[in-house]
């Protein structure tokens, strides 16, 4: 009896599994394309990134720990050798930008000081609705990707 209903749960965990949609966890970890690369803001600030590094070159690193592609935030922890707030963790918002070439997307460093990864979550008053002045009373940070020729900074290689 026993073996029977070890073999029946077993078998039902297994048909469960089968109905878990699994490439949602990857692609949490898999940022699009247009966000990756070398980009300059509207101050000429140059960025770097990649699926794993958000860089303001030449030196401020962040790990990038998750991708949330649905409600558009990246989860990253500040490197030990940035000059402010080594080892605290950092909320980067974006958007989307339309008819607004060569700018592409938007970004906000809403929260860069916390003390966990999951507080760094849960901060929630950027607003994304209202980029002029969503990103703590500032202007999102518009993002125009351009070619490693055109890069002065980028000195930090991966």
């Amino acid at each position: 009896m026993y073996r029977l209903a070890f073999i029946l749960a077993l078998y039902f965990l297994n048909v469960v599994n089968c109905g878990i949609d699994k490439s949602q966890e990857i692609v949490q970890n898999t940022p699009p394309e247009y966000l990756t690369g070398t980009f300059e803001d509207d101050y000429e600030i140059q960025y770097l990134v990649n699926d794993s590094l958000f860089i303001l070159l030449p030196a401020d690193v962040y790990h990038i720990k998750k991708w949330n592609l649905k409600d558009q935030y990246i989860i990253a922890q500040n490197d030990s050798m940035n000059a402010y707030d080594p080892g605290a963790w950092t909320r980067i918002d974006w958007i989307n930008l339309e008819n607004m070439e060569p700018f592409e997307w938007a970004f906000c460093l809403g929260i860069y000081n916390a003390g966990s990864a999951q507080a760094a979550e849960a901060f929630t008053e950027t607003n994304p609705q209202t980029p002029r002045t969503g990103c703590n009373g500032f202007p999102f940070s518009r993002m125009k990707k351009i070619t490693e020729a055109q890069s002065d900074k980028n000195n930090y290689s991966n």
